[in-house]
Order: C-alpha cells, then sequence, then structure tokens
C-alpha cells in the first residue's frame, strides 16, 4: 500500500490551500472574467449561403415550417458532425458539455481545422467540469484563423485531476455548481444537430469497452436560427471565458492529426447520412417547432451579467 510522507502530505496540503485561497479570493467570477472579449453573432442573412439558400426554399414549400430526422445510431450522429463541418461555407458553432480528445474528438477537430483554413468563422464554447487528460487538445484551436474556442465557467485548476478539481468545488460550490450541459452544432446559421451526444468514442458508441445509448435530432430551417440565438446568449454570457485568457494556466499541446482506418475515411467521404437527409433522400419531417431554454434564468442568477 502506498503511504503518504510528511513531506507529500505538507506539499498537498499546501496546493490545496493555495488552491482554496484562489478560489475563494474572487468566489463569484471565474479565472480570466477580465479578459477583453468581442461579442460576436450568428450568421445574418443564412439564405445568402448556398445550404441556407435551398433549405430556405424547402422550408417554404412546407409553409415556413422546420425539418426534422431523428438519429439514433452513434457512428451516424459522428459522421454527421464530420460532414456538416466539411460542408460549412460561413460560419460553424460547436457548443458542448463534454469534448474528447480521443480518435472521434480528433478527427472532429481535424474537420475544424479544414473548415479554418477555408476562412470559415468557427466558435467553439466547452464546459470545463468533466475533463480528461487530452481534452485540452480543442483549446489548440484557438490558435487558428476565423477561430476562437471558450470555456464555460473553468476551474481555477487548469489539470485534469479528480482530487484538485473536487476540491476546488467545495470551496467555491455556488459558482461551479453552474454547468453547460448543451449539445449543439450549427452550420452557416442553416442546419443544426442538437440532442444528448456529447463528443468522444463512448457516445458515438464505437468504443469497444464503453457506450452511451443517445439521439440526436437533425434541425433544418428556421429553427436553426432559433438554436443560434441560443448559442450566442451563451458565448456572449460573463462565463464564457476566451481560451487565450486560461492558456498561460495550463499548456494544451495542439492537436496530432487523427489517423482514420478505412471504415471511417470511406463512411466520411460517402457524404451519408449527411447529404441524404439535405437532398430529400432521407426525408425530413417538417412541423412548426420553437425552442425553449431557460439559459438566461439561471446565468442571471450566476453571475448577473447575462
Amino acid at each position: 500500500m502506498k503511504t503518504l510522507t510528511w513531506r507529500g502530505f505538507l506539499g498537498r496540503s499546501t496546493a490545496i490551500a493555495g488552491l482554496a485561497v484562489a478560489a475563494g479570493g474572487c468566489a463569484g467570477l471565474p479565472p480570466g472574467a477580465q479578459y477583453p472579449r468581442e461579442v460576436t453573432v450568428a450568421l445574418p442573412q443564412p439564405e445568402l449561403t448556398r445550404l441556407g439558400g435551398q433549405l430556405a426554399a424547402s422550408s417554404r414549400e412546407h409553409d415556413g415550417a422546420s425539418g426534422f430526422r431523428i438519429i439514433s445510431v452513434g457512428v451516424d450522429g459522428f459522421l454527421v458532425r464530420v460532414q456538416m463541418i466539411d460542408t460549412a461555407e460561413r460560419t460553424l458553432d460547436l457548443q458542448y458539455f463534454i469534448f474528447r480528445g480521443d480518435v472521434t474528438g480528433q478527427l472532429i477537430i481535424d474537420a475544424l481545422r479544414r473548415a479554418a483554413s477555408r476562412g470559415v468563422r468557427i466558435r467553439v464554447l466547452v464546459d470545463d467540469a468533466d475533463t480528461l487528460a487530452g481534452d485540452e487538445q480543442v483549446l489548440a484551436l484557438n490558435t487558428l484563423p476565423n477561430t476562437e474556442i471558450r470555456v464555460f465557467n473553468p476551474f481555477v485548476y487548469r489539470g485534469h485531476a479528480q482530487f484538485m478539481k473536487t476540491t476546488e468545488f467545495l470551496f467555491n460550490a455556488r459558482r461551479l455548481d453552474y454547468r453547460m450541459h448543451n449539445k449543439l452544432i450549427v452550420v452557416d446559421n442553416s442546419v443544426a444537430l442538437v440532442g444528448g451526444r456529447n463528443i468522444g468514442d463512448q457516445y458515438f458508441q464505437v468504443d469497444p469497452d464503453t457506450q452511451f445509448a443517445d439521439d440526436d435530432v437533425f434541425a433544418a430551417g428556421p429553427i436553426a436560427s432559433q438554436l443560434s440565438q441560443t448559442f450566442d446568449e451563451f458565448w456572449n454570457c460573463g462565463l464564457a471565458i476566451p481560451a487565450a485568457a486560461l492558456l498561460g494556466r495550463g499548456k494544451p499541446q495542439p492537436a496530432v492529426p487523427a489517423t482514420p482506418d478505412s471504415k471511417f475515411a470511406a463512411q466520411i467521404a460517402s457524404g451519408e447520412p449527411y447529404a441524404g437527409m439535405v437532398s430529400g433522400r432521407l426525408p425530413l419531417v417538417w412541423a412548426p417547432a420553437w425552442v425553449v431554454t431557460r439559459s438566461r434564468w439561471w446565468t442571471v442568477r450566476a453571475t448577473g451579467d447575462c
């Protein structure tokens, strides 16, 4: 059994004390709260993009309704995300509670890199509660052109040791208990994917050891703009801290380009199922719809500035 020496005990105690002071010194605000931030919003006039124009026409054919399709197969949720990113023309907005740096996570990061090189504006908002070593790779995207990463309600401690995060939480539970569980991607303010899946092998059901069953809903038409409004509300909130304000506290390594196996490469290149949903080969259910969110209520309660 491993024992803790006095030196180790004192070192750990000192670290805890320092963390407690840092966490309690400004308990109402996250680290980086004073860092300059630009208020940005979703793409105006999405109908001027190829995708937006196509779906605006489809919506008019259905009396202004929005189109939906449930995606129940995990790997299809992964493929749709990469394919959506690969076809983005002007903007990409991603909002996730968990963004793993595993195989599927790196493939999505690779797709974001390709989009940035095409001149697509990218905004990624990730929560900071449930992170593992390697997840910080997404923060390295902040150095790409046209790309900004923000971290929702970050911890002072920038590592992944659960003991340290739990200790900080105990000293600052009032703020750190407010988490962002949203899972959303919006392309060109025209199509969106929303639902219960985070980004990672387990959530896309490709991890041989552990898998989570969930659903995504593909949404096209006017509802996409409503979902973009909820993203903008979170993005411009006082709890959404630019990654640039936190990078000095940790040192995320640049993401290593993933090496997809032939199955993933072929499936991504096929364009399906995304292409089928956009073209109509995989029919959408068209119906009136509204987005209902409580984000403003609890972010006001948490920070008073959203």
